[in-house]
């Protein structure tokens, strides 16, 4: 592939089969051909979510949309990982970041409401 929108599609396909160190060889690729795609910053976060690097994958969020986004996005890749209690305050700080921020709103209602983060979080 030549162009980002083709090494970006590498790296989705690549993720979707789990293989996320490759993704992020991908996805780093098309960073390359287009430093200022935002998604493209989103999908190596998440990629490197996948994969526990926690605070590269929070930057590359950072460096796409701001913290409260990047706050969300990690929020979602702790609730993959089944830690919701960390998600949970993580969907949080989004919602004081940027209160219009709807996503991290719904992902805080749903996510702060599950029996297992009320279970991890109660005093």
């Amino acid at each position: 592939p030549g162009r980002s929108g083709a090494w970006n599609n590498l790296g989705f396909a690549l993720y979707r089969r789990g293989r996320f160190e490759e993704a992020v060889t991908a996805y780093q690729e098309a960073l390359r051909r287009a430093p200022g795609q935002r998604r493209l910053r989103n999908n190596l976060g998440f990629a490197y979510g996948r994969l526990g690097k926690l605070d590269r994958a929070k930057r590359e969020f950072e460096r796409a949309g701001g913290q409260a986004a990047a706050q969300n996005n990690l929020g979602q890749v702790l609730e993959e990982r089944q830690d919701h209690a960390a998600a949970c305050a993580a969907y949080r700080e989004a919602f004081e970041l940027d209160p219009s921020l709807k996503p991290a709103q719904e992902n805080s209602s749903r996510a702060c409401a599950s029996p297992l983060t009320f279970e991890r979080t109660a005093p």
